[in-house]
């Protein structure tokens, strides 16, 4: 798996520098999946799956739900 994680501190502002990483990335079909921080929430992360690579095919998922429950120094 590949990581962005060496981004510039502006990423977010920098489009066509991410698109050409994740075109150059699916082109080259060496790695299954590529971390890369989201761009909706800050400080957390995706994982882009590559559907062309060999390894596709034999992907299993896996979910844990943990339940979501605010501080109560929220309500005070």
């Amino acid at each position: 798996m590949r990581s962005l994680a060496d981004l510039l501190r502006d990423w977010i502002d920098r489009e066509s520098l991410t698109q050409s990483i994740g075109i150059e990335w699916r082109r080259t079909n060496r790695a299954l999946g590529l971390w890369v921080p989201s761009a909706v929430e800050p400080g957390e992360n995706n994982i882009v799956l590559n559907p062309d690579h060999m390894s596709f095919a034999s992907i299993t998922v896996s979910v844990e739900r943990n339940p979501f429950s605010f501080d109560d120094r929220i309500f005070s």
